[in-house]
């Protein structure tokens, strides 16, 4: 397993299984952390679609959005802790 910080986009690259065994490794309280700047991310990626959208670049927005969706499911996952197997 990886051994230093992790960035979302590592954590989001994760298989099922790999995400829910760091996230097992962590304590509450980083959980609880790095939930909060992931969804600080999927805050920032809501507005940069919202920018697409108004600028005519709905395929941007949508991958913004996308983006912001996943980060969105990493948040939930890190604050209800790893899943029983």
């Amino acid at each position: 397993m990886h051994k230093g910080p992790i960035s979302n986009g590592m954590r989001l690259n994760m298989t099922p299984e790999q995400r829910n065994a760091l996230i097992g490794s962590l304590s509450p309280e980083v959980r609880s952390t790095l939930a909060h700047i992931a969804s600080l991310g999927a805050a920032r990626e809501t507005q940069k679609a919202a920018g697409h959208i108004d600028a005519g670049r709905r395929a941007w927005a949508g991958t913004a959005l996308g983006h912001a969706q996943s980060l969105s499911r990493l948040a939930v996952e890190l604050t209800r802790g790893p899943r029983e197997q």
